[in-house]
C-alpha cells in the first residue's frame, strides 16, 4: 500500500476499536514531502476516506512558529486559525484539526493521536505525572493539562525540544495529562509496536480491572430518576426525555 492508504487503514483501525478510541475522537497524520495529511475536523477515524484528511503546508505550518500572538485566548486562537487556514495546500478547501500544529512538530512520517482507556486511567489520575515517570520516563515525555490549540502545541514543543536535548533524539511517545496519547513513526508497523508497548507496561500495573460486563437495565428506575430531576427544573424547563 502507498502511504494514503496505509493512513487510511490505521486510522480506521484505531478508530473502529472502543479500547482506543470513542465516538468521533481522535487524529492521524502522515507527512509525504512538503505536504503534511492530517485528520480534517467534523469527521470520525473510523470511516474516514482520502476525502477526510486536510493537505497542509509543511513549511506554512514552520512559519506560524516564527510570529508572535496576542495574549487574550479567544484573539490568539483566531489569529493561529487564520494563519493554519492560509497554510493549507493550493485548492484545499478541508478544515484542518485543531491538533495540526502539533502532529507537524514531529519529523516521523506517521503520527496517531488516541485516547486508550487503559492510558487515560493514568493520565487523568491524581499520581499520573509520577506514574509517567516511573513507567515511561525514559522513552516518552509529558504534557501537562493546558489549554488546547496554539499553548498545547507550543507545550508539547518546548517538551520535545528538551527530550531531543537530553537524549539527541525526538521523542516518539506523548502522554497527554486528561488528554490521552501521541506516538510518531516512520512506519504504521512501528506506531504498532509503540502503541503496544505503552499498553503493556500501563497493564503490568494495573492491579484492579473494572467489570464491564452487560448489566440489565431498570427502565422504572430510569423514568423514577429523570421525573424527579424534572421537578428541580425551573419553570418551563425540561430535563432530557429518558429512552426506556
Amino acid at each position: 500500500m502507498g502511504g494514503m492508504d496505509e493512513l487510511i487503514s490505521l486510522s480506521r483501525r484505531y478508530g473502529g476499536d472502543p479500547d482506543w478510541l470513542l465516538a468521533g475522537g481522535g487524529n492521524t497524520s502522515w507527512k509525504e514531502g512538503d505536504i503534511l495529511h492530517v485528520k480534517a475536523s467534523g469527521g470520525s477515524l473510523g470511516n474516514i476516506e482520502a476525502g477526510g484528511f486536510c493537505s497542509m503546508s509543511r513549511k506554512g505550518l514552520g512559519a506560524i512558529w516564527q510570529k508572535t500572538y496576542p495574549e487574550a485566548s479567544e484573539a490568539r486562537e483566531a489569529a493561529v486559525l487564520a494563519d493554519l487556514l492560509a497554510a493549507r495546500s493550493p485548492g484545499e478547501t478541508r478544515r484542518p484539526s485543531v491538533e495540526t500544529l502539533m502532529h507537524g512538530l514531529f519529523p516521523q512520517a506517521y503520527v496517531l493521536h488516541s485516547h486508550p482507556t487503559m492510558v487515560n486511567g493514568l493520565t487523568c489520575g491524581r499520581d499520573g505525572a509520577a506514574a509517567f515517570k516511573r513507567l515511561f520516563g525514559d522513552i516518552a515525555i509529558w504534557v501537562p493539562f493546558v489549554e488546547p490549540g496554539y499553548i498545547l502545541s507550543r507545550v508539547v514543543k518546548e517538551a520535545a525540544e528538551a527530550y531531543q536535548a537530553r537524549t539527541g533524539s525526538f521523542p516518539q511517545v506523548m502522554l497527554m495529562e486528561n488528554h490521552g496519547l501521541l506516538v510518531a513513526a516512520d512506519t504504521p508497523a512501528e506506531l504498532d509496536r509503540l502503541s503496544s508497548l505503552v499498553i503493556s507496561r500501563i497493564s503490568a500495573e494495573v492491579k484492579r480491572r473494572p467489570d464491564v460486563q452487560a448489566r440489565a437495565v431498570d427502565a422504572g428506575a430510569i423514568k423514577a430518576a429523570v421525573e424527579a430531576l424534572s421537578s428541580l427544573a425551573a419553570p418551563g424547563q425540561e430535563i432530557g426525555r429518558a429512552h426506556v
